[in-house]
């Protein structure tokens, strides 16, 4: 890891917020779903297209979001557990 990513963290973002999407793409033609809220859309969307186009195999993604934050150097006369 360099050193300038050394200085931040990630935090995963509260999920009732910001709920992870699901997404579906065609592997023959790379067309995909809309970032969907629920899997179960995404894999309406992929029968749907093997419906429409004959297209049998699938990717399947979730995304989910996370936040960073630059890490605090805690010094030792900031600490409180210093004496």
């Amino acid at each position: 890891m360099s050193e300038q990513a050394a200085k931040w963290v990630l935090h995963p973002m509260d999920p009732w917020q910001n709920p992870p999407r699901h997404v579906a793409e065609c592997r023959a033609c790379r067309d995909s779903s809309e970032h969907e809220l629920g899997a179960n859309d995404a894999d309406l969307w992929a029968t749907s297209h093997a419906e429409a186009t004959d297209h049998q195999d699938f990717r399947f993604a979730t995304i989910h979001y996370a936040r960073a934050a630059r890490v605090r150097r805690i010094l030792p006369d900031q600490a409180e557990d210093v004496d």
